[in-house]
């Protein structure tokens, strides 16, 4: 039995306490069953009944509150088909295919590149009622003297509701059948889903976090920057303008411009006018760029401290005032971060409620600091697990072809850097280490060329004698740039990656392979701590704490985590034979009592 099925309840999985209503439509028969008030159990029993179940976003929120509000409820999370997790499979590249739908009505701009149930009934031309909309506007008509209360839409139960929630059963039902007629890879429609089941279980079990530290470390950076504030206040004295009456001609009241070290139209200004700074780079509107990079450089001692100034500003708005701020989002002392597997036409994962990706290294100002807030629980350990050289591990892969793999044996048994500086001529490894990167990456002429002290030119050149004198990989971009005149490029498992611009072929190809292969290792690594006896939950023996590109950071039992950090580094090779890897996949690992120990 095929079950399509969908739940209203009266919160978000964090905070809900009650299932208003269920319906689950039998994709074979075409029968609705609605359930609400006592009947819910019974429409729970039905979906355990399910051969297999069909939800929008299911993996993240149905099935877990489910789960959360009748414990006993047990599902195999292999036979859930989630109609979110294909969509951002299928269509990574959403928000530039929709430019028709707009044109044509049928997609209003605000709903552009989204994922939603509701976008997709507005594509599809089956559309979805918008019951909380509906519902607000009738209370606000009865109600016009009165805010209106945040949430009132999901308190109680309606038949409206009940209604709402069939009618989004039937959108999804159109939604599956659409992606069901077209042909795709079953093998990475199979690893999205459970890697995406992984990543939930990630962001209910939490990343603990210490709230005191963090708190601490808030006050002190906020007193070193009210101190540099006050200290540039002091250097740069407020600017008096003086001002005209544009009627009479008469002089008003004199305006007072205090500096503002976060202006950077201000720093500029100021700059110009005390030591006659010319600038050299320019915004699009033409104005004098300003950023930490450009006043380190810069010989002048404020340019230092306000240098520093940014720096704190990013800091603080990261840790306690920016709109994602770390203790912004703290519940219970944990961070339940998210991670949208799918986030990146290349199949990269983005991370969100917090970004994750964007706390500072070690190696970084106040970095150790910053990490060190990101722990484990009491009777636990933090193990973490970085692959190695991955970028340059699938290059090599995909090199292989052409060089039988002559440049992942250096990789393994060489010296790549001092290879790759050779091949480009630059002066120095640490030079090949920054431009072997770049190029990866994509950078222009004038990015390589900057490397070392020169421009566009010389990066063409760089560029130039590095294909040269490695045949295989001139060989390769070709490929891959004639492969990308179709518009996509097809990765590991089989899906399709789109390329948005012609010059960042390769570095689609082989930043979409790395993203596959961290998430074969993700699933490698589940699979053999089950083999291994171990139990996931805070209460049993390891919990994934986060997942950035290609760092794992897992919570282990104290006692176990030497033997699962080599059991986790293990996995990496694994996954590596999985796709073939023709360039064996390693990892290494750390462990520790926070995040700042273990990378």
């Amino acid at each position: 039995m095929r079950l399509i099925a969908d739940i209203e309840t009266n919160g978000l999985l964090h905070d809900v306490t009650v299932i208003h209503c269920l319906v689950a439509k039998d994709a074979d028969t075409g029968k609705v069953s609605t359930f609400h008030g006592g009947a819910i159990e019974d429409g729970i029993k039905l979906l355990q009944q399910a051969d297999h179940l069909i939800f929008h976003n299911g993996l993240d929120y149905d099935l877990p509150v489910i789960q959360k509000l009748y414990p006993w409820f047990s599902f195999d999370f292999k036979k859930v088909t989630d109609t979110l997790v294909i969509s951002r499979l299928f269509f990574p590249d959403l928000l530039t295919r929709d430019g028709g739908h707009v044109k044509a009505g049928r997609l209003p701009a605000k709903r552009v590149g989204s994922h939603a149930l509701e976008a997709w009934g507005m594509r599809l031309g089956v559309l979805k009622g918008d019951y909380a909309e509906e519902f607000k506007a009738a209370w606000v008509a009865n109600n016009p003297d009165q805010k209106y209360p945040d949430g009132l839409e999901w308190a109680e139960f309606s038949t409206a509701m009940l209604e709402y929630c069939v009618q989004d059963v039937e959108v999804t039902e159109t939604l599956y059948n659409h992606f069901s007629a077209l042909e795709y890879s079953q093998q990475a429609i199979e690893i999205e889903h459970e890697v995406r089941q992984y990543c939930s279980m990630m962001t209910r079990s939490g990343w603990p976090f210490n709230t005191q530290a963090a708190v601490e470390l808030y006050s002190k950076l906020a007193a070193e920057r009210d101190a540099i504030r006050q200290q540039m206040l002091d250097t740069f004295p407020p600017l008096v303008i003086e001002r005209f009456s544009e009627k009479t001609g008469k002089r008003l009241k004199d305006r007072i411009v205090e500096f503002n070290p976060g202006s950077r139209d201000q720093i500029a200004q100021r700059l110009i006018v005390k030591y006659g700074w010319e600038p050299k780079a320019f915004t699009e509107g033409g104005k004098p760029q300003i950023d930490e990079t450009i006043l380190e450089k810069l010989d002048y001692p404020e340019a230092k401290f306000l240098s520093h100034y940014f720096l704190l500003e990013k800091r603080i708005g990261q840790l306690a005032e920016g709109n994602q701020a770390w203790l912004k989002h703290e519940r219970k002392g944990h961070i339940h971060h998210s991670i949208n597997t799918n986030g990146a036409v290349t199949g990269r994962c983005t991370h969100s409620w917090p970004n994750v990706a964007q706390v500072p290294t070690v190696r970084a100002l106040w970095g150790k600091e910053c990490r060190g807030l990101w722990g484990v629980r009491p009777g636990f350990r933090q193990v973490g697990v970085d692959l190695s050289g991955i970028e340059l591990r699938c290059l090599a892969h995909y090199m292989a072809r052409w060089d039988q793999g002559a440049y992942g044996e250096v990789i393994l048994n060489g010296d790549i850097h001092t290879v790759n500086q050779e091949a480009a001529g630059l002066p120095t490894r640490d030079n090949a280490k920054t431009f072997i990167y770049g190029w990866l990456y994509g950078a222009g002429d004038a990015k390589i060329g900057s490397i070392v002290g020169k421009g566009a030119k010389e990066g063409k050149k760089l560029k130039e004698s590095f294909l040269r004198k490695l045949p295989a990989l001139g060989s390769l971009k070709k490929a891959v740039d004639k492969a990308a005149e179709r518009g996509f490029l097809i990765g590991l498992d089989g899906r399709r990656v789109p390329v948005r611009h012609k010059h960042a072929a390769l570095n689609t190809l082989l930043q979409g392979a790395g993203a596959l292969i961290a998430k074969q290792w993700l699933i490698e690594c589940f699979h053999e701590a089950e083999r291994r006896g171990f139990k996931y939950g805070w209460d049993r023996d390891f919990t994934l704490l986060g997942w950035v590109h290609d760092e794992l950071q897992w919570a282990v039992k104290e006692g176990s985590e030497e033997a699962f950090g080599e059991m986790v580094a293990g996995c990496a090779r694994k996954a590596g034979d999985y796709f073939k890897f023709k360039c064996p996949v390693d990892a290494e690992f750390k462990t520790g009592a926070s995040w700042a120990d273990c990378h």
